[in-house]
């Protein structure tokens, strides 16, 4: 019980990205009013009295119970990936839990009880050799960025930085040789490690995505990385909790250009705290947008289901594109990096190619079809903003419109009027809505017993609902998946 709860105490410590901040939350679900720890409570209850008694008929009550406990368990979404980090941490707490066995084994239960708190007893103890082992990483990847001469890109935003550093990279590397981030690795290890194993001599572009969730991250990054060109793809309300308002988001984002080397910045210029803001003269901006003074003004765009096609004006000359990416708001994120491509000397022809040859990042707006039906797969993570563009998505599609959602979270009270704009499209376009069972829907069954929308269907998995969707009728149908929450919201 000790092993199996463990392992998933410490998934959950590790998809808070290590940050006991939010790792409290995992407290206040594991001691709180639930199945679970009510057994454990339990457990706790009766080993004291086999402290007391001694008696072997409470010792088959803890079997049954344990039972139970293994009976109520759900199934991960994630699993625990063994990093070094991780390594070190389990040896800490499994010395931490051996001597406290050692110490009286009668002591099991209240260990039990109390794996999250040891779980923060060994992140205190550890923080000094972390911090340790931070600073290496970080002046070695200093030192070795100093003796290289590539050019760095540096992309930040609210949304869309994942997405504009993947087309940059495969308009870019029909010229240059170009190196990026993987995946999501946007803060100083993640960038450290992509630094130290793979960039080279020969590496001519090196494109790094730069996460914040508070004032301060990207001037670290910025230290870390001497970022040449700047990219901002979009500033809004996400992780207004820890920004605590909007001009921290602003001023956090906009430290890319305490870059020592920065010399142009790359705009959303349809964003309007990046329209108004007053740049320092040293910085050459290119606005990018559908406003007309944008450098490379978009405009003539044409949104279809499968495709998009758009026109990109710049000094004089018209530009047409045409790409099989969803959304709207990929003009925008594809705008920027072709922006980015000519101002690295790229041919048009080159960049159209490479731009309608661009696929979708995985799980992100992603199309997949299997004979009739089309999944539009957008599991990837939910904003209000990003929630509504791929509802739009589905509306375009001329199939049955099935949406799979376990709605959003931690979502900020400015955004509600978007979430208000989805409850209503949803319940205009009669679209069938399968919920995943967790207090973010919480809003949204109030929403549709309010205008009485019944055609709604709560499930306990993903699995379970994915796979009622596909079986539930033999008509055409076109299924999103918008959002897959993990462990460290669905747990408890």
């Amino acid at each position: 019980m000790i092993f199996i709860t463990s392992y998933y105490l410490i998934s959950l410590y590790q998809q808070s990205s290590y940050k006991l901040t939010k790792y409290k939350k995992i407290i206040k679900k594991y001691y709180g009013l639930n199945i679970n720890s009510i057994l454990r409570f339990l457990i706790l209850l009766i080993s004291c009295a086999m402290y007391l008694y001694d008696t072997y008929i409470l010792g088959f009550i803890i079997l049954f119970l344990t039972f139970g406990l293994f009976k109520f368990r759900k199934k991960q979404v994630l699993k625990l990936r063994l990093t070094r980090r991780i390594i070190r941490f389990l040896l800490v707490y499994i010395v931490l839990i051996l001597i406290s066995i050692y110490i009286n084994y009668k002591l099991i239960a209240l260990i039990l009880f109390l794996l999250p708190i040891i779980i923060m007893l060994v992140d205190i103890c550890l923080k000094p050799i972390e911090l340790i082992i931070y600073n290496y990483y970080f002046q070695k990847t200093k030192k070795k960025i100093k003796n290289l001469n590539n050019i760095n890109i540096g992309i930040t935003g609210s949304f869309g930085k994942t997405s504009v550093k993947n087309y940059l990279y495969e308009i870019l590397i029909k010229k240059y040789n170009v190196l990026k981030t993987p995946a999501s690795y946007n803060t100083p290890m993640g960038i450290s490690k992509v630094v130290l194993n793979d960039l080279n001599q020969f590496i001519e572009i090196f494109i790094s995505e730069l996460g914040a969730t508070k004032v301060n991250d990207i001037n670290t990054l910025v230290k870390l990385i001497p970022i040449d060109v700047g990219v901002i793809t979009e500033i809004g309300y996400q992780h207004l909790a820890s920004f605590k308002n909007i001009d921290n988001i602003i001023k956090t984002k906009l430290e890319i250009l305490n870059s020592k080397k920065i010399k142009t910045l790359f705009i959303n210029n349809d964003n309007k705290y990046l329209k108004e803001y007053h740049y320092p003269n040293f910085i050459k901006v290119i606005r990018v947008g559908t406003n007309e003074d944008s450098d490379y003004l978009i405009h003539s765009i044409k949104i279809e289901f499968n495709y998009l096609e758009f026109y990109i004006k710049h000094q004089n000359n018209d530009y047409f594109f045409k790409t099989k990416l969803l959304g709207t708001h990929n003009i925008m994120n594809l705008a920027l990096s072709i922006g980015l491509a000519f101002e690295f000397k790229l041919e048009y022809l080159d960049i159209y190619h490479s731009v309608y040859n661009i696929k979708p990042t995985i799980n992100r707006l992603e199309l997949k079809t299997y004979q009739d039906i089309q999944i539009i797969d957008d599991s990837f993570n939910s904003n209000p903003i990003g929630f509504n563009n791929a509802l739009d998505v589905l509306l375009l599609s001329k199939y049955k419109k099935i949406l799979i959602t376990p709605g959003i979270v931690e979502i900020d009270p400015k955004y509600m009027y978007i979430l208000d704009e989805i409850i209503k499209k949803i319940i205009t376009n009669d679209i069938s809505i399968y919920l995943i069972n967790n207090q973010a829907i919480k809003y949204l069954l109030v929403k549709f017993k309010e205008f009485n929308y019944k055609n709604y269907i709560i499930f306990e998995s993903f699995k379970d609902a994915y796979n009622y969707s596909i079986k539930e009728s033999n008509s055409k149908k076109t299924i999103l998946i918008e959002n897959d929450l993990t462990d460290y919201y669905l747990g408890g």
